[in-house]
């Protein structure tokens, strides 16, 4: 082992193929690969991947991909996997990111966005946006695009917000409490609060800022409804498909209590809100 490491220690030119470092034990196969003496158990894979390891440490980092993690300096147990991942991501430990551009912009509002904590990204530029100078942690983004908005966590509430399908939440700024499952799941959310979709382009065309509170379960359901539409509550597929952002026209409703029926139309300009639709193509 003294051997390898006189022939390809850390020593090594940056332009250096190999990198094995058995006595901090970390090593690398790519152009442009670096560790600093303090930096430890770290596995880089591609050109220049983490390759700015700083004076403060850094332990227990994987990099693989070309430019995977390459701007990381101080930050420990990160998982950068494909081409930019994790790209100008700094001082920020335990986040996973799997998939070209993924969580590759946290620093490109600044070094304190860059070291944002404990967030997922699976999928080509998952949680990819180019964020502001805010920590964003405990976000989880699956799917291509999913959480791909430029993150903006200024008042300290959009930490933990979950987006599992492709595109979803994708417009996502400063958004919070908010979560989407299925495909293209409130892909328009931008600034609105508090949104839990669940199926096939649920509640997609959601956004505007006051678009808050709302809950649809169903492929479909909430689809059609866009800026204003807070408080409403669809389950079951296409539920309040009808709901398109306008003023409530001579509504009425029946039934006993827990049993509430609408009927007649929504149309143009106003505030819907506080409505609830359970079942079939409801609403």
């Amino acid at each position: 082992m003294s051997i390898l490491n006189t022939i390809f220690s850390s020593q090594r030119p940056p332009s250096s193929q190999l990198h094995i470092d058995t006595e901090s034990d970390n090593y690398g196969i790519g152009e442009g690969l670096t560790f600093h003496s303090t930096a430890e158990d770290n596995i880089a894979i591609g050109s220049e991947a983490l390759n700015s390891t700083g004076a403060s440490n850094a332990y227990r980092n994987i990099g693989i991909g070309s430019n995977s993690a390459t701007a990381l300096t101080t930050a420990d147990d990160n998982v950068a996997i494909g081409t930019d991942a994790l790209l100008t991501h700094q001082s920020g430990s335990n986040n996973v990111a799997i998939g070209s551009d993924a969580l590759d912009g946290t620093g490109a509002g600044g070094t304190t966005g860059a070291g944002s904590t404990d967030n997922i990204a699976i999928g080509k530029d998952a949680l990819g946006g180019a964020w502001a100078n805010t920590q964003s942690d405990y976000n989880i983004a699956i799917g291509s695009s999913a959480l791909g908005g430029a993150i903006d966590n200024t008042g300290g509430n959009s930490d933990g917000t979950i987006a599992i399908g492709a595109s979803a939440l994708t417009a996502l700024t400063t958004g919070a409490k908010n979560l989407a499952i299925g495909y293209t799941a409130g892909t328009a959310v931008d600034t609105d609060i508090g949104n839990t979709l669940l199926g096939y382009e649920v509640g997609k065309g959601l956004n505007g800022g006051s678009a808050n509170y709302n809950t649809a379960i169903g492929g479909l359901a909430l689809t059609s409804a866009t800026v204003n539409s807070a408080r409403n509550t669809a389950i079951g597929y296409t539920a309040m498909t009808g709901l398109v952002g306008g003023t409530v026209a001579d509504w009425n409703l029946y039934g006993d209590p827990g049993q509430i029926y609408f009927y007649q139309g929504f149309y143009g300009g106003g505030k819907i809100g506080f409505n609830d639709a359970v079942g079939y193509t409801f609403l």
